[in-house]
């Protein structure tokens, strides 16, 4: 009776010990301190993504409860959450090829054609072999000349320009639609060889299949959650793939012409130098075909340079002009600067920056209270490691919240206050050594690619559009919103402002 009983509980008991485990923290599996959030059977921590609070935020408090590092589980994924600069620092920069990896997700495949590009490519030897590549080339496009600095400059020209007719009219104005189309025209002037004037089809062709992939990502975290959704015939995924294919017949169309008429004594572009490395490695024998710069690697990298480059500079602009239309005197201060410093007969120049401490600790101050990317793209343990005395296994996805490393109250002073004062020294100069909590690029081997060319648009722009007007609050209008809106990067709610023609 009794030994019938024990074999009749056993399955029980494998019930109950599959629910408590369900119900026990998911990774890290050797944690000291609080457990993860508590995950509902089956549904794990899916109410995450249901909840209206903006993710980066919810994660933030979540750290509050559960620690620095806790654990999460997203359908059939299981995560770990870093929210200090201690750990952060751990996962990009001391174990940054550990942590190199990357999950293959629905949406970022689709975009990316399988990881073929280096944002979205699993860290190994061929994806350092394309970074390098492409770093040079870019470097040699625009990095190692004035040639990028001669391109922006043009494009803040032909901005302002266009903004003189509007500030001489008295109408307010919304910015971000005319700052992206500049910084549209860089990234292409620097890619292929293409500007294109306010009302070319072509470049609204760019911006309306850049906006779709970022607007179809945005929702649809529950397919990566749960790649099985992609069986379903889904709206969102059927966007994606149609941006997609939208901006893969253009760059195909544009890679044809630059084959047809291609120098390689004379390259023009980002995409001639790519091409050039393709013909070494056709006429070399070292190249294997995990470091070959194929078609499809060549077209996903110059994707994208498209999809980190332009939305992430035009909603910093944005951010900028927004805090700085709550703050006057920081406004004022930093055209002080520019008349004292640059002077009112010429425009400034990028040899500028380090004489114009108030403007670059505006950028950086922006670049922290608003990182773009609240939250970083997932990176994943390529071997079982240990971070802060826990336990990661190999695969396990972990998300660096920079939200909550740029706020952090043991870090910095009222982070959540505005105030370009704190990247200063005493002497007002910009500070050499930059916080260590502090990271608007990223860190280590995953580092944007295309941060010197960030740098020198956001100076720029911001330093010609200051130079030339004032920006001013719409009367009987509220201030801009300082609370983001959420998708695949933080933007600020559309704003209009009034722009006055400064004068000596």
């Amino acid at each position: 009776m009794i030994s019938w009983v024990v074999v009749m509980s056993v399955p029980a008991l494998c019930a109950i010990l599959a629910l408590v485990l369900q119900w026990l923290p998911g990774l890290p599996k050797r944690l000291l301190g609080a457990p993860p959030p508590h995950r509902l059977p089956l549904l794990t921590n899916l109410w995450l993504l249901c909840c209206k609070e903006p993710l980066h935020l919810l994660l933030q408090h979540l750290a509050h409860s559960h620690g620095d590092l806790f654990s999460l589980r997203l359908g059939c994924r299981s995560l770990i959450v870093v929210s200090n600069a201690t750990l952060a620092r751990e996962v990009l920069l001391r174990q940054g090829r550990t942590f190199g990896g990357r999950q293959r997700m629905v949406t970022t495949d689709i975009i990316s054609r399988g990881g073929q590009n280096i944002a979205f490519g699993d860290y190994g030897t061929g994806w350092r072999v394309h970074r390098k590549i492409v770093h040079a080339a870019l470097y040699e496009s625009a990095h190692g000349s004035r040639d990028m600095e001669r391109i922006v400059c043009c494009e803040a020209g032909q901005l302002c320009s266009s903004l003189t007719k509007v500030a001489k009219s008295g109408e307010p104005i919304e910015l971000s639609d005319m700052i992206g189309r500049a910084v549209t025209n860089v990234v292409c002037t620097i890619v292929f060889s293409a500007a294109y004037g306010e009302h070319d089809p072509e470049l609204a062709d760019i911006l309306a299949y850049n906006r779709g992939i970022i607007r179809s990502v945005a929702r649809h975290a529950a397919v990566d959650a749960f790649p099985w959704l992609r069986l379903f015939p889904l709206p969102g995924l059927r966007e994606l793939r149609c941006c997609v294919a939208t901006r893969d017949a253009l760059l195909n169309r544009k890679l044809q012409q630059h084959v047809e008429s291609l120098d390689p004594e004379s390259p023009r572009d980002l995409m001639d130098r790519l091409l050039i490395s393709q013909i070494k490695q056709d006429q070399g024998k070292g190249s294997t075909p995990n470091t070959y710069l194929s078609n499809d690697r060549l077209l996903m990298t110059t994707a994208d340079i498209f999809g980190a480059g332009l939305e992430t500079t035009a909603t910093t602009l944005s951010w900028l002009f927004a805090f700085l239309l709550h703050h006057p005197e920081v406004q004022q201060r930093i055209q002080m600067e520019l008349d004292e410093k640059v002077g009112r007969e010429r425009d400034p120049r990028w040899e500028d920056h380090s004489r114009l401490p108030q403007l670059e600790a505006a950028l950086c101050e922006v670049l922290r209270i608003r990182p773009v990317a609240p939250l970083l793209v997932p990176h994943v343990a390529m071997r079982d490691t240990i971070v802060g005395g826990y336990s990661i296994p190999c695969g396990t996805q972990v998300i660096v919240n920079m939200w909550a490393v740029h706020h952090d109250e043991r870090q910095w002073e009222n982070p959540e206050v505005f105030d370009p004062g704190r990247f200063l020294d005493v002497d007002g100069e910009l500070s050499v050594k930059k916080p260590w909590s502090y990271f608007p690029f990223g860190a280590g081997p995953r580092i944007c690619l295309g941060e010197v060319l960030a740098r020198h648009e956001l100076f720029i722009f911001s330093a010609w559009l200051l130079h030339r007007f004032r920006l001013i609050p719409v009367p009987n209008q509220p201030l801009p919103s300082l609370v983001g809106e959420v998708g695949v990067v933080l933007r600020p709610p559309a704003f209009s402002l009034l722009l006055r023609l400064r004068t000596s």
